[in-house]
């Protein structure tokens, strides 16, 4: 499966998290909102030459230098602007352990796993037994170890979470991915994808949530793992729920484009066999 991203505005970011702080007790917490603004708009005059970006850089501060994991999260016109300042950013994860649940954040905000977790892995390599002080899960540091192995981090972690004793948000927690991240969205769809009928029901809470939030597409991703894996009559309020929003294949046809034919004509048997059994019972 191949996913796509969509870069989130720093200046939105600011907005939406001028309180936030990677650790309390972090001495390279999250520098004041203009502060990165200016960071930004030092970095767009510094970006049109790689060497300019590598001289900006070196100048920084060490919160500064932290907090530009940031601007790897806004598109910029320069080619080279991005490469080289994950370059950069490299140096830095030698140097310091905090940058580690930053480039962690960035990561899953961006959902660029191609370009960003190699810089994960060299972080928590590095710096492992620090990190490892800061993580209060039991078995939190074997679990990111076995993840930082896989060759597909995000089918590792639907899986992981997929077959934990604990609820999926809970074990997703332990590698800091929380429902607000965009990437929590692509573990959601390849979770659903494998799932069995105990999942789903276990689930059901999250499985609605998600859905709807989601975008038409993924919608009906859901709606087909649901239909394709589930005896309908034991999931009937999910299968309940889907109908209230997509309708069948018939009435709707725009809304099921991307669910096999398969599944659109079991779904579509399935609710009006209920809904007939609804008008014969009288209501």
């Amino acid at each position: 499966m191949r996913y796509y991203y969509e870069p989130f505005k720093l200046k939105a970011w600011v907005r939406d998290n001028q309180n936030l702080r990677v650790n309390s007790s972090d001495d390279s917490a999250a520098l004041k909102p203009d502060r990165l603004t200016q960071l930004e708009e030092d970095f767009h005059l510094a970006s049109e030459t790689e060497e300019g970006i590598k001289s900006w850089f070196h100048q920084l501060s060490r919160r500064e230098r932290n907090a530009s994991t940031h601007l790897l999260q806004k598109e910029w016109e320069e080619p080279h602007a991005l490469p080289v300042l994950r370059d950069c950013l490299k140096k830095q994860a030698h140097e310091d352990h905090r940058l580690f649940k930053r480039i962690v954040d960035v990561t899953y905000n961006t959902c660029d796993v191609e370009n960003l977790w190699d810089l994960v892995k060299l972080s928590f390599g590095v710096h492992h037994q620090k990190i490892q002080k800061r993580m209060k899960q039991e078995n939190q540091h074997r679990k990111w170890y076995t993840l930082l192995s896989s060759p597909d981090p995000v089918y590792h972690l639907a899986k992981t979470a997929y077959e934990s004793d604990l609820t999926f948000l809970e074990e997703l927690e332990t590698f800091y991915l929380t429902e607000n991240y965009p990437l929590y969205k692509l573990v959601m769809i390849e979770a659903f994808g494998m799932a069995d009928e105990d999942f789903f029901l276990k689930e059901k809470e999250v499985y609605k949530s998600y859905f709807n939030t989601v975008k038409s597409e993924n919608q009906q991703k859901l709606a087909e793992s649901l239909i394709r894996q589930c005896d309908l009559d034991n999931v009937e309020e999910l299968g309940r729920f889907i109908y209230e929003r997509l309708k069948t294949y018939m009435k709707k046809p725009s809304l099921w484009r991307h669910v096999g034919e398969e599944e659109k004509k079991r779904f579509s048997s399935w609710i009006i066999r209920k809904e007939t059994e609804r008008l014969l019972r009288g209501y």
